[in-house]
């Protein structure tokens, strides 16, 4: 496996990893030897083709969900959609949909601790689940129809994850997210899907994603 340069968005500098760990443990994890741990550090990869996977949370390696743009909801739409002020599972630090929710709803409490954080952050209406993802990949064609974007998707990440004589599958994939409560979260752009803990991606953290984003316009 070839050496891979990954460029921080954020800081500019050049971070120098290997994807050889980043795919030895995820196929341990998906072959049911342990489920994953976010203490363990796992290199990733990045660029427009590259596969984008790691067990814990490293600035500028995915995503940031408020960074993309999004495809054809306005902003007040997604405000809208954005955990209200009156929430019982939470509050806003400021402004709604522009500062972080917190919460210590035990549907999420443990998640939020094992990342060291107390809630998610969100911008121009758009929640950040970048610091729980373990996966990100693109994929063409998405939907409002939730079903067909995971099957996508975990086609996408199965192959990303074949390499060295090793073949996995989308079932691979869809059996493991299930076991360990993982979903995939579609972002506004229409495209980019993050593999996110499943309850942070719902309730909780309310938010206007890419199945609506495709309702309001399509791709």
């Amino acid at each position: 496996m070839a050496v891979d340069y990954v460029e921080r968005t954020e800081t500019g500098q050049s971070i120098l990893t290997t994807l050889d760990n980043t795919y030895a443990r995820i196929e341990k994890f998906i072959d049911g030897e342990k489920k994953p741990d976010p203490s363990e550090a796992v290199a990733g990869g990045s660029g427009k083709d590259a596969p984008i996977l790691n067990l814990i949370h490293e600035d500028g390696l995915y995503t940031k969900g408020y960074d993309v743009v999004p495809k054809n909801s306005k902003y007040e739409e997604r405000i809208k959609n954005c955990p209200a002020n009156s929430s019982t599972n939470g509050h806003w630090t400021e402004e709604r949909g522009e500062s972080v929710f917190i919460s210590d709803d035990p549907r999420v409490k443990d998640i939020l601790d094992k990342y060291g954080v107390k809630g998610v952050e969100y911008k121009n209406g758009i929640p950040d689940f970048s610091p729980f993802a373990v996966a990100e990949v693109k994929i063409s064609g998405m939907t409002d129809k939730r079903v067909d974007n995971f099957k996508s998707a975990d086609a996408k990440l199965a192959e990303q994850l074949s390499t060295d004589g090793k073949v996995y599958t989308a079932k691979d994939i869809e059996k493991w997210r299930k076991e360990n409560n993982y979903t995939w979260h579609e972002l506004n752009d229409v495209e980019t899907i993050q593999l996110v803990p499943t309850n942070i991606n719902a309730p909780i953290f309310k938010h206007l994603g890419g199945c609506s984003e495709y309702k309001k316009g399509g791709k």
